[in-house]
């Protein structure tokens, strides 16, 4: 019996100790998992009563994505109040997981810059009854009733608070004389690097960039290369674009993320 006892002390504290650790994880996305290799979040979990505090960082900037409880490891099946990050740590959302991977109760979120951009309830996954969107200044933009997700209602106002008759609910933003245009300026105003044409580069060059509320554009980088001298050429070809017009959403102007590929190509020659 003594014997008994003590086999049973000796296997349950290993058990014990490791219950108390916290267990990093990997995710290829948010809802498959990772390796160390492979991953854009990194996931690390500490045993909470039912289920672990779970904490995603996004694992190339190194930044606070998401942190609440789950009832897994990998933070797939959450459940109760979750908040999630802009890349500069700043508040983009926050609301309650029904622990089936479903949004439930209040839900708000924010913009890049701090203040609330909307808010409303959510059942099953779907949103219910009134939500609300909201200009900087705190007026709300648009009122909308719905139904399992789906609108039924809707009610526009500008920043003074007035009703509007005629309003924006969702437009893309779009360069002005539409995509012809665009591909015809890019046409007019690009330049082939002498040296890459001389050597025979050609290639399409993506660039993915922001299209800010002002119609400005912003944040653009090289997405996928080609050569150092047509992604630069690229490159500084989107940064000079003429002002677009902007996106809304909701019946106010947002930012909008475009990828644009920017073609380079030699008359009679066969592109690889």
């Amino acid at each position: 019996m003594k014997t008994i006892l003590l086999l049973s002390c000796i296997l349950i504290h290993p058990l014990f100790v490791d219950a108390q650790e916290k267990v990093t994880s990997y995710l290829y996305n948010l809802d498959s998992i990772g390796t160390a290799d492979n991953a854009l979040y990194t996931v690390s979990a500490t045993p909470a009563e039912n289920g672990y505090d779970v904490v995603l960082h996004r694992k190339k900037e190194k930044t606070l994505f998401a942190q609440g409880r789950s009832l897994d490891l990998q933070g797939l099946d959450k459940v109760g109040q979750w908040e999630f990050h802009f890349v500069d740590g700043g508040l983009q959302s926050k609301g309650s997981y029904d622990g089936q991977g479903l949004l439930t109760g209040e839900w708000k979120n924010y913009s890049v810059t701090g203040e609330l951009f909307s808010e409303g309830q959510y059942v099953d996954g779907k949103k219910e009854g009134e939500w609300k969107w909201y200009f900087k200044n705190g007026t709300a933009s648009s009122v909308e009733q719905f139904e399992q997700d789906e609108m039924k209602s809707y009610k526009f106002f500008d920043e003074r608070g007035k009703k509007q008759r005629k309003s924006k609910y969702w437009t893309e933003a779009s360069f002005k004389g539409g995509m012809e245009g665009l591909y015809q300026w890019l046409s007019d105003n690009i330049e082939y690097p002498e040296m890459a044409r001389n050597l025979g580069i050609q290639g399409k060059v993506h660039i993915q960039f922001v299209v800010e509320p002002n119609g400005e554009i912003s944040n653009a980088f090289v997405k996928k290369k080609v050569s150092k001298s047509l992604d630069k050429a690229a490159l500084d070809i989107i940064k000079k674009m003429p002002n677009w017009s902007p996106g809304y959403s909701h019946n106010q102007a947002v930012r909008s993320y475009f990828t644009l590929p920017v073609s380079f190509k030699i008359p009679n020659q066969r592109q690889y």
